[in-house]
């Protein structure tokens, strides 16, 4: 539902609306009216969410991700590094339109990196070769790349988030053995070591919401964990409630003041299993998802988180479905991807979300938006 108010003797789209609460500028979510005695809707900021299509596919033969090799800056989608019978440094970017572009290449050809950003670059770091890697590369709102300091280990199958002016790579895989290593970046990319995590950690989960950034589950000495650890914008780690069961290789999302984790694979194969936290660390589980998968991808635009893609256990099978959750965390589902497939990425920002590459799908990439 869209509202207008005049400007110049033009008619504008309201797109949002604040209301003062302690001195805090709130979002209103939805406006009313009383018309006999009954509450009618007005203005809604909600977006409909809709599947654009499938994109101009990846360039770099037979490439598959398989990682966090997505991030954005400015008005561009970055993705990249992969492999397929050989590593790739290939960057494809796509900029706000969905116009493909291959930008200046990674300095290494690598997978398994993590990929996150700050204010001022996407940044992509470690992964592996014939080796561990410790190559960070950024990139800027030109698409210029820089090279800062590397991580401070080598390592591949770390995550990245981000929280105030830092992008954070957290945990990650030495020669098989998973790390507690936690590298940040500010927005000169000058490198600091944090706290490091509670525990090590390889194929956990990202997200951040309003106030942390969130690593949580994965693989830590061994077996499978629901440990939950956040990072608040002065690095300060914080250990909260722990996930409703041990995941890892699931995938994090942001949506508003949540950080959604769901899906990934357990002790008995992967499930379904869906869990936010809350700007104040609450924990919530939501619905589940439709089916039970690992290896799936998230993004998010302003009022949805969508999950997609992965391989499911209980149909043996790669799949194709995308589930989506509101900003009411409410569960839904939306056009699938044009080809079922695991281990793929998917990023999204300006309410226009990508998921690309992926093990069964290849080059393949597919675009959704919200209006």
């Amino acid at each position: 539902m869209s509202t207008y108010v005049g400007v110049s003797n033009i008619a504008r789209k309201i797109k949002k609306f604040y209301v003062g609460v302690d001195g805090v500028a709130r979002t209103i979510k939805k406006l009313y009216i009383g018309v006999a005695g009954v509450a009618r809707l007005i203005w809604s900021s909600m977006t409909t969410l809709s599947y654009y299509g499938a994109l101009t596919d990846l360039t770099s033969g037979g490439e598959y991700i398989y990682g966090d090799g997505a991030s954005w800056i400015g008005n561009y989608t970055l993705i990249t590094g992969g492999y397929n019978s050989g590593y790739f440094n290939t960057v494809n970017a796509f900029n706000s339109s969905f116009v493909k572009s291959n930008p200046t290449a990674l300095i290494l050809a690598r997978y398994q990196l993590a990929a996150c950003k700050n204010d001022s670059y996407a940044i992509f770091a470690g992964g592996v070769t014939t080796g561990n890697q410790s190559y960070v590369d950024a990139y800027n709102s030109a698409l210029t790349r820089v090279n800062p300091t590397t991580l401070s280990e080598s390592r591949f199958g770390c995550k990245g988030s981000n929280i105030g002016v830092y992008a954070l790579i957290t945990g990650g895989s030495v020669s098989g053995t998973a790390v507690a290593t936690v590298d940040a970046y500010n927005t000169s990319l000058t490198r600091s070591i944090p706290t490091t995590l509670s525990e090590s950690k390889v194929s956990h989960m990202a997200a951040k919401n309003g106030s942390y950034a969130i690593f949580a589950g994965g693989t830590s000495s061994g077996s499978r964990s629901s440990v939950v650890n956040a990072y608040n914008s002065s690095l300060v780690r914080t250990i909260p409630t722990a996930l409703s069961a041990a995941i890892s290789e699931g995938a994090g999302c942001t949506l508003g003041n949540y950080a959604i984790f769901a899906g990934g694979r357990d002790n008995s194969g992967s499930v379904s299993t869906v869990n936010a936290y809350n700007a104040s660390l609450v924990r919530t589980v939501l619905t589940n998802l439709s089916i039970d998968r690992y290896g799936l991808a998230g993004a998010n635009t302003d009022d949805y988180a969508l999950f997609a893609g992965g391989y499911s256990y209980s149909t043996s099978n790669y799949s194709a479905i995308v589930d989506t959750y509101d900003s009411n965390l409410v569960k839904g589902t939306i056009t699938s991807l044009q080809g079922a497939r695991s281990l793929l990425v998917g990023t999204g920002h300006n309410n226009k979300i990508i998921f690309a590459g992926g093990r069964n799908g290849v080059l393949k990439v597919d675009a959704y938006q919200a209006a």
